[in-house]
């Protein structure tokens, strides 16, 4: 955990989510500032999200529709065609938009954690949205 901290120099952390499901441990960073809310990345045990955060109820499901719809042609569109729906889409005040496929950030469950390799993808993922949001705000 504190190798991701110290690796990313991110504004972000870890921390204990509670909800319906049982609740999970969760990392999260990489916030950018979009109209009223952020959309930033979270992991969520093995699944790397692309979420919306601190959305106001009237304008969530619109944010949500936009930022999927917009994830996931970009990605069409670059080649990331690790970049998914999740198995459902996020309806409260933070969404899930979009996930990578575990094996593509994370690596394959057989094989020993490569850190250096994680971090190397986490970043690639970070530019990825870096660059969607300059696209998206010009």
């Amino acid at each position: 955990m504190n190798y991701l901290d110290h690796k990313l120099l991110i504004d972000g952390g870890w921390d204990y989510v509670p909800n319906a499901r049982g609740g999970f441990y969760g990392f999260w960073w990489f916030f950018h500032q979009y109209e009223d809310y952020h959309i930033y990345l979270q992991i969520e045990e093995q699944k790397l999200c692309f979420k919306l955060g601190e959305i106001k109820v009237e304008k969530k499901f619109s944010a949500r529709d936009f930022w999927y719809w917009g994830i996931i042609n970009y990605a069409k569109e670059k080649g990331f065609t690790e970049i998914v729906k999740p198995s459902r889409l996020g309806a409260g005040a933070t969404a899930t938009v979009a996930i990578a496929k575990e094996v593509n950030w994370l690596g394959k469950t057989d094989e020993v954690l490569n850190l250096e390799q994680v971090v190397k993808n986490l970043k690639k993922y970070e530019t990825f949205l870096s660059d969607l949001m300059k696209s998206v705000t010009n």
